[in-house]
């Protein structure tokens, strides 16, 4: 039977060439905020300045240590994919880790082989003196095949005698019907000697009630007496942790949890911690420790941020760790205290994600963590933190960036700004850790109320905030005059338009480095060459069209929701704050919103196959080709917007139209992040060097379009380029929109990799290259739009929304809705500005 390795702590699940398959949507950015009570003093300032010359607590310097060379480094025939480390412990001056590498080659027919390899090796802290201590076990599959065996190292741990404890998951796939996918696991921890030689084990099938077939072990660890604690999902969610004796592998006992337990750690007093949060809701997060002599768990008072996701065994003072927003946290118990141990963004390492950490006798921090750089993922790798005594990192400028979220080209350029700037570094103000399992707005609010009470940060971050209100009080500082002066970067080098979205009386009050766009696209046979169209003229068309529908799977409220979302600022001007929505134009809108059903008419939701899915895709995808749907809502994210466009119409020629608009443009930008510089900040230029920096970017890691013009030349010639000539010296990403408007995609290393691939056809790699007249309707996109859509716009859409349903009920006419809505709203605007 063929085996695979990997060592990913939660790296069950469905392989990664079918999770592209199952690529469905536009590549957009969600923010994800956190919650945790507010600062006893909201009104403090958000960072205080160390004493100059002074080393800055929290400030670390990172040393990568050595990863070792393995055999499947040394195959000529494989080409390494990934070298990731797992889990990291540290005993007796010897750091140990899990690795895992994978890698591909090509057999005699053709056929993909994954090759890969797991380890756990003992190394010193400078990486030398490696030794692979358990393993390597070796395996190899064919990546077409739907059905895998995998074996797992879930998780491991040293103790203090130097026992090597270790949690396999062997599991087995069938993912014929990746909707119904069939699988076995079964679950083992064995107890290893120093020298590798197995000393005892513990079988977990013996837990009362176990299934190998749904229940789910996660990892394990141990407590100071040296009993494990296994933390686990059974059958029906029943979240829970199995202890069992490490001496005798006997099982003791479980508790039994309603939530998920998002990690477990040992805290520094030995016993075993860990969160549970509201399997339903996501939220509710209770820090719970287990009292062994009871068999059961009991709560801790946990006042830091409430969403930490995972944690990590405490040290010294702290009971446990945790990391959040480029930060790793401590936290006290008695204390009820959470404090910065390694500020990661202040100290210009770039880490995203933290796998696994260990801590020396000499206050040396050991972490495997991942970054991302530019499009591809750099990997987990293993580094050293040590603290950084350099005393002139004191007298570095501070710059506030403060926000509830940071998306992640600003985070990226954080951290390679503050690993160049030799007078200034960027330090983050997570404007979310005022936020309360009540109230996921309060950070949002009290940043509100520190930039208008002369408190905010020196840039802020602008999501989730409407910025326009902000403008017309000067609160803002004007960023023309900072680009003007700047040597590196000027008004010509960004797209006018972009820039224009966020002036307010010829001033720059904010700026947006990326973004994505809606648009919408029509067969030329029914809009001819429009780009754009009037409500009045839409209405005209569906007219002529009585048995076809507008938008495929939309109801009322989807309608309204972007007419809310993509047409406000035709009827809201924010500068004067006059509402027009007592216009004709509103009034055909409101009129459209009768030709869409109360209800969707597909529940996706309830999909059970993948045969099922693919049917209703190609069954759009008929409807806009013979027009029986009239446009397609498309997410604008890359310089392929026509092509794609093409391929959902199923080949037909099309026109980008937008959404229906009052002005020359109905494509509406949709900002990954706005930014601003605080009129009362003492830093300015300093800030703007950042922002210059952010905008200067010429890498996505997100797959967004830059106000940049240089990236989006760049990346047009790239995807000009047949995919036979591309550079794969890293990873190229192509995605393919379909007909229907389903999106699939693949990272490959090579064209022999998407030449085998099941895919795309040998037509679509040939014909995937842009034209260049795609690549100049996407720059003709780009420039032509006028609007960006407005963020915290949700009581006005409450408004509307509240008021549609008597409209749509005839009770009232469109007239009369518009008028009603006129009037709430304009309430709403007036005491706003």
């Amino acid at each position: 039977m063929k085996r695979v390795m990997n060592g990913s702590k939660e790296g069950k699940g469905i392989t990664a060439r079918l999770m592209a398959a199952l690529l469905t949507a536009a590549l957009i950015v969600a923010p994800v905020s956190g919650c945790a009570k507010a600062p006893a003093d909201p009104s403090a300032a958000p960072t205080d300045t160390p004493e100059a010359g002074k080393p800055v607590p929290g400030i670390y310097t990172a040393e990568q240590i050595a990863i070792i060379e393995t055999d499947i480094d040394s195959n000529s025939e494989i080409t390494i994919n990934y070298t990731a480390v797992g889990e990291v412990a540290y005993a007796n001056g010897r750091v140990y880790y899990s690795l895992s590498k994978q890698g591909t080659r090509t057999d005699e027919s053709g056929a993909e082989i994954v090759e890969s390899e797991t380890s756990i090796v003992s190394t010193n802290l400078d990486g030398t003196d490696s030794a692979i201590i358990w393993g390597p076990v070796y395996a190899s599959y064919d990546s077409g095949s739907s059905y895998i065996e995998q074996l797992y190292l879930s998780s491991f741990e040293v103790d203090a005698e130097g026992n090597i404890w270790i949690m396999y998951n062997h599991s087995i796939y069938d993912t014929t019907d990746p909707f119904n996918m069939v699988s076995e696991s079964t679950d083992k921890i064995e107890k290893l000697a120093a020298d590798g030689t197995e000393a005892s084990s513990i079988d977990v099938q013996t837990i009362p009630g176990y299934d190998s077939n749904s229940d789910y072990v996660q990892d394990f660890i141990l407590d100071g007496a040296g009993n494990v604690y296994i933390r686990m999902i059974g059958n029906g969610s029943n979240y829970k942790v199995a202890v069992f004796s490490g001496e005798t592998g006997e099982y003791l006992f479980t508790v039994n949890e309603t939530g998920y337990l998002t990690g477990i750690a040992r805290f520094a007093s030995g016993e075993i911690g860990y969160f549970v949060v509201d399997a339903r809701t996501g939220s509710g997060q209770t820090l719970k420790v287990i009292d062994f002599a009871a068999k059961s768990s009991a709560e801790k008072p946990f006042t830091g941020r409430a969403s930490v996701g995972d944690i990590y065994s405490g040290f010294g003072e702290y009971d446990f760790l945790y990391f959040v927003s480029g930060t790793l946290y401590g936290y006290k118990l008695e204390e009820q205290t959470a404090e910065p141990v390694v500020l990661f963004f202040d100290s210009g390492i770039p880490v995203d994600w933290i796998q696994g950490i260990a801590t020396t006798e000499d206050g040396g921090i050991v972490i495997s963590a991942a970054s991302y750089s530019g499009r591809t993922n750099v990997g987990l790798e293993l580094q050293l933190l040590t603290p950084n005594l350099d005393p002139s990192i004191g007298q570095k400028k501070v710059i506030t960036l403060g926000g509830v979220y940071l998306d992640s080209n600003a985070r990226d350029a954080a951290f390679a700004f503050n690993k160049a700037s030799a007078d200034a570094r960027i330090t983050f103000q997570d404007y979310s850790e005022y936020n309360t399992q009540d109230d996921y707005s309060r950070g949002a609010a009290q940043l509100d109320l520190d930039i208008l009470g002369a408190r905010a940060p020196d840039i802020i971050s602008l999501t989730n905030l409407s910025t326009r209100k902000y403008a017309s009080k000067g609160v803002f500082a004007d960023l023309y005059p900072l680009m003007d002066a700047d040597e590196t970067l000027g008004r010509e080098d960004l797209f006018e338009n972009i820039l224009r979205m966020t002036e307010y009386n010829g001033k720059l009050t904010s700026i947006i480095p990326s973004f994505t766009m809606i648009t919408a696209a029509g067969k030329k046979s029914i809009f001819g060459d429009k780009t754009s169209i009037t409500p009045a003229q839409l209405r005209e068309i569906a007219d002529k069209n009585p048995d076809s529908k507008i938008f495929d799977n939309m109801n009322v409220d989807d309608w309204m929701s972007y007419v809310t979302m993509l047409t406000l600022d035709d009827f809201v001007n924010w500068e004067t704050g006059v509402c027009s929505f007592n216009t004709p134009e509103f009034i055909e809108l409101l009129e459209l919103a009768k030709r869409f059903p109360k209800d969707n008419p597909t529940d996706r939701s309830a999909i059970t196959s993948y045969e099922e899915y693919i049917s209703l895709q190609e069954a759009a995808g008929e409807a806009l080709k013979n027009g029986k749907t009239l446009l397609a809502l498309q997410y604008v994210y890359n310089p392929g917007v026509l092509r794609d466009a093409r391929n959902i119409f199923g080949g037909e020629d099309v026109t980008l139209i937008g959404f229906p608009t009052t002005g020359s443009s109905g494509t509406v930008v949709m900002p990954n992040g706005a930014y601003a510089i605080s009129e009362s900040s003492q830093f300015k230029q300093e800030a703007w060097s950042f922002i210059s920096y952010l905008l200067q970017k010429t890498e996505s890691a997100d797959y967004t379009l830059k106000a940049n013009k240089a990236v989006f030349e760049k990346w047009a010639a790239d995807e000009m380029t047949p995919l036979k000539d591309r550079d794969y010296s890293t990873p190229v990403m192509i995605m393919m929109t379909l007909q229907g408007g389903m999106t699939t995609g693949i990272s490959a290393r090579s064209y022999a990799e998407l030449e085998r691939t099941a895919m795309f056809t040998a037509e679509q790699l040939d014909n995937y290259h842009l034209s260049q007249e795609e690549v100049d309707a996407a720059r003709a996109v780009i420039e032509g739009a006028e609007k960006a859509s407005s963020y915290s716009t949700n009581k006005i859409s409450e408004i509307i929304s509240e008021e549609i349903g008597a409209f749509i009920s005839s009770s009232k006419s469109a007239e009369e809705t518009a008028a009603v809505i006129q009037s709430r709203v304009q309430i709403f605007v007036s005491e706003g500005m």
